[in-house]
């Protein structure tokens, strides 16, 4: 841990042993799961609060978030994509941490947002974690964005409605965006991008 935390004063430096350790985990449980074990996700959760304004690190960060979700490993039969989401989310308040850097900042790029979305909805496993979501803000920052941004930045889009997607499994968030104007969004979003594949697959 004491050699991890001497990377982070250089975000170049920084992002590259992100992406390192990233390309260790795909596909990989025993990896995934050896970084976890020695607090990778704490040391994740402090790189967030350092380079909260670094559109580079946050996105690097945000991608192995994803990967230590991953159960992709077709050697392993179980893997422990669910605990380690239950762990962030949790444990580490990743939740919370997400959602201050999305709405705090107005200066992320679309690229930051789409990430910080599309982390969320990975970690969103548990109907708890969908209200909490919602009533952190989460729901209104999802709107905004499709409602700014939707005819605009379809990765951007992408991510919103998967993060949509993820917490209106709760029935009570469900109702909460349906009263936030969501089906009148998704409509509109749907007529536009009918011949889009990847907007598409989404619904």
């Amino acid at each position: 841990n004491e050699n991890f935390e001497s990377f982070t004063t250089d975000s170049n430096v920084l992002s590259a042993l992100l992406k390192c350790i990233n390309t260790a985990c795909i596909m990989n449980e025993m990896n995934r799961q050896f970084f976890v074990d020695n607090g990778l996700c704490e040391n994740l959760m402090k790189f967030f609060a350092k380079h909260r304004a670094n559109d580079l690190v946050i996105n690097d960060t945000c991608q192995l978030i994803r990967s230590l979700l991953l159960d992709d490993d077709l050697r392993v039969e179980f893997g422990k994509a669910h605990e380690h989401a239950k762990y962030i989310a949790s444990k580490l308040n990743g939740l919370d941490v997400l959602l201050e850097i999305g709405l705090g900042n107005d200066n992320l790029s679309e690229e930051t947002l789409g990430n910080i979305m599309l982390t969320l909805s990975k970690l969103a496993v548990r109907n708890e974690y969908c209200q909490e979501i919602c009533d952190k803000g989460g729901l209104s920052f999802v709107m905004k964005c499709i409602e700014e941004q939707h005819l605009k930045n379809v990765n951007l889009l992408k991510s919103a409605l998967s993060l949509l997607k993820s917490i209106c499994n709760n029935d009570q968030v469900k109702y909460e965006a349906t009263k936030s104007n969501a089906i009148e969004l998704l409509k509109i979003i749907l007529q536009k991008y009918n011949a889009n594949p990847v907007v598409r697959y989404i619904f």
